[in-house]
C-alpha cells in the first residue's frame, strides 16, 4: 500500500509541473522589408513573401539594394519559437558593410506574432549592437529598423512575453485522473480490510 501512495503522489507531483509553453512554431506570421532609406536610388528590390509559417529555417527572404554604393544586401529572417534572427549579405561588387548616422536604411516588420501572450519587449541579444535605430513592437507586431548593416551579418533577438498562466496539457489532466483513480482504490482496499 505504500507503493501506491508514493506512486500516486509522484504522479501528483510530475502532473502539477507540466504546462504549455508559448512559442511561435507552426504558426503563420507576416513579414515585410520596407525601404526606409533617404539613400538616392536605394530600393527593395526583392520583398518578401508573405505570409509564412514558423518552423525550421528561413522564414523570409528579400534583397535591399544601394546601387550608388555596389551594394546588393541580402537579408534573412528566421523566426524562433520566441526569437528572430536576421541576417545579411553584400552579394554586390562593394562588399563593406554600411552606416548611416542621419536616418533608417530598411525597416523589417514582423506580424501576428500570437504566442499565447503578449509581447512585452525584444531584446538584442547578438550582432552589432550599434546596429539598430530602433527596436519597436506591440502586443503581436515587431519592427527592426536598421542604421547599419555588415558584411554576413547575423542580429538576434529575444521576445519577451507576458507571464501567461500555466495552462495544464492534457497529459496533466490523464496524470491527476490516474491519481484519483489510485486514491479510490487504495481507499476501497482499506474499508475491505477493515471489515
Amino acid at each position: 500500500m505504500t507503493a501506491i501512495v508514493r506512486l500516486v503522489a509522484t504522479l501528483l507531483l510530475a502532473a502539477s509541473g507540466a504546462t504549455a509553453q508559448a512559442s511561435l512554431i507552426g504558426d503563420s506570421i507576416t513579414g515585410e522589408l520596407v525601404e526606409t532609406s533617404i539613400a538616392p536610388n536605394a530600393a527593395v528590390t526583392t520583398p518578401f513573401s508573405s505570409p509564412a509559417a514558423v518552423g525550421a529555417g528561413t522564414e523570409f527572404s528579400g534583397v535591399w539594394n544601394y546601387p550608388n554604393f555596389g551594394h546588393v544586401w541580402n537579408i534573412e529572417v528566421d523566426v524562433g519559437a520566441a526569437s528572430i534572427v536576421v541576417t545579411t549579405h553584400n552579394s554586390g561588387i562593394n562588399q563593406s558593410g554600411i552606416r548611416t548616422d542621419f536616418g533608417t536604411m530598411f525597416r523589417i516588420d514582423l506580424g501576428d506574432l500570437d504566442m499565447g501572450s503578449d509581447i512585452i519587449g525584444v531584446t538584442q541579444s547578438g550582432g552589432p549592437l550599434d546596429a539598430m535605430r530602433f527596436i519597436n513592437f506591440t502586443a503581436h507586431e515587431v519592427s527592426l529598423g536598421f542604421k547599419t548593416i555588415v558584411q554576413d551579418g547575423r542580429y538576434e533577438f529575444d521576445l519577451l512575453i507576458a507571464d501567461a498562466a500555466a495552462v495544464p496539457e492534457p497529459g496533466s489532466i490523464v496524470l491527476f485522473g490516474l491519481a484519483f483513480a489510485g486514491l479510490a482504490a487504495v481507499r476501497r482496499r482499506a474499508i475491505t480490510a477493515s471489515r
